[in-house]
């Protein structure tokens, strides 16, 4: 049967599953939903390295922002008038997934820092790294890539990482949409479809490598965008 790729509603039903799971492995087997699911466990682990000042006062700032929507009334509705009678129509809030939850809350901080809370809530400086981002061992990994011709593959390579057995190489757009999910053993260095950057091309693709040994995590580069050829 041809693999079905997981719609997001999907993703955090097949999240839960367990690691032997058919549909975790069918998941895993394919490079969209793998790297989909890793892109959400990334999120939903979080940033150790963020102040934990700035994170209470992105917590007040929502709190601010939610209490300042909650206190405004709901806007009056005007029915127009029937000959027949209308029974009321049962309205159903579709289920949605912890994940999303998660998503829309920090969507809510950004809207809530942007906007200006009160109580002289000022806004916070970014702290350069993306949530479930490097961590505390920061590697510098600067990427080179090569372009072959012919096949259009784009080959990424790296210095490597004394004692790494494996890389995992996360790949997205300048939007933050997720590109893919490669895994190198051995050797620094992956080979890329060169269509999967899209029209685009590689340069300017935001990458991040996580290097692994034997005994667990090694660290982790910054994202960064890949250079021009």
């Amino acid at each position: 049967m041809s693999h079905q790729c997981a719609g997001s509603a999907e993703l955090a039903r097949l999240a839960a599953l367990p690691a032997d799971d058919a549909e975790r492995l069918e998941a895993a087997a394919c490079p969209r939903c793998d790297s989909l699911l890793r892109a959400q466990a990334a999120f939903l682990a979080g940033d150790p390295s963020i102040p934990a000042d700035e994170a209470d006062r992105a917590r007040a700032a929502l709190a601010a922002r939610l209490a300042e929507l909650a206190a405004k009334p709901a806007p009056a509705r005007r029915l127009r008038p029937s000959p027949v009678a209308v029974l009321p129509v049962r309205r159903v809030r579709p289920a949605v997934p912890r994940w999303a939850w998660g998503a829309g809350l920090a969507a809510t901080v950004a809207l809530a820092i942007l906007l200006g809370a009160p109580d002289g809530l000022r806004p916070v400086r970014p702290s350069g790294v993306l949530r479930g981002g490097a961590g505390a061992t920061a590697l510098d990994l600067p990427v080179a890539i090569d372009v072959d011709q012919g096949t259009g593959q784009v080959r990424l390579a790296w210095p490597a990482v004394a004692g790494a057995t494996r890389y995992e190489v996360e790949l997205y757009t300048s939007d933050l949409d997720t590109i893919g999910a490669f895994t190198a053993t051995g050797e620094p260095s992956v080979l890329v479809d060169g269509a999967a950057f899209g029209k685009a091309g590689p340069a300017g693709a935001l990458c991040r490598i996580r290097a692994y040994r034997a005994e667990g995590a090694a660290g982790a580069s910054r994202l960064a965008p890949l250079p021009g050829r």
